[in-house]
């Protein structure tokens, strides 16, 4: 059968206009890319190791893409479990598992 788009609520289509929300689309992207740069960024420089916008670009846009096609949420870095890692030292897969747990205890 496919995919269908479909907008939510009733009644949607008479009030709905495509420059607002084209317009809240571009802010948000640019406000989630430049957060992200600018964390990315700082951890690179703080931990000296090389940092590619462009990279973080295509990963944030591959990473959105899929997820309009699951019905999921945008996405940006996880710059508390980033935090809660540089505050510990922690460098491996394991200490990314561990600041997880620690931030969704937090929420």
């Amino acid at each position: 059968s496919g995919f269908m788009f479909m907008l939510p609520g009733e009644g949607l289509e008479g009030s709905f206009k495509v420059d607002t929300l084209i317009i809240s689309a571009l802010v948000m992207t640019v406000v989630g890319f430049l957060e992200t740069v600018a964390v990315g960024g700082k951890f690179a420089a703080q931990a000296r190791y090389d940092y590619s916008p462009n990279q973080e670009l295509l990963a944030l846009g591959l990473a959105n893409m899929a997820g309009a096609v699951m019905a999921g949420y945008p996405t940006t870095g996880s710059f508390s479990r980033t935090a809660v890692n540089a505050m510990f030292g922690g460098t491996s897969l394991l200490a990314c598992l561990i600041s997880s747990l620690v931030v969704l205890l937090a929420v």
